[in-house]
């Protein structure tokens, strides 16, 4: 292949992924639009499920109650993890949930929470403690 060609290929490449919003962060956090800056609405939740289904969580952004339990469930027919932190640290790591399967984890500390699966780039969620 050319360098030119080469060129072209990397540069498109690019465009592609800044369209998708495939691009990371210095967290390890793709890029998703809707996340991050935005006012969480609703009054704070103690007991909150969230569904892995077509490679996304749903609700994807949610307001907790400090001392909220979040039950993630896996209705998608591959696996995924629910992760927060970065690449080199992670606060809490689900591990693997197959099919059908469930994690759940405790908040106590007030403060934003950003969390993906590392399996797929694109599927991230956030919550804010209060």
């Amino acid at each position: 292949m050319t360098a030119a060609r080469l060129a072209g290929v990397a540069g498109a490449l690019s465009l592609v992924m800044g369209l998708l919003g495939c691009g990371e962060d210095k967290e390890g956090f793709t890029s998703v639009p809707g996340l991050g800056g935005t006012e969480f609405e609703g009054p704070a939740r103690s007991d909150v499920r969230i569904g892995m289904k077509d490679i996304e969580f749903s609700p994807r952004q949610v307001k907790l109650a400090r001392g909220a339990t979040v039950t993630w469930t896996n209705r998608d027919q591959v696996a995924h993890t629910v992760t927060q932190g970065d690449r080199a640290y992670n606060e809490f790591t689900s591990g693997e949930i197959g099919p059908g399967k469930t994690y759940r984890h405790t908040f106590d500390e007030p403060g934003e929470v950003r969390y993906r699966c590392t399996i797929h780039a694109n599927m991230e969620g956030e919550f804010r403690v209060e």
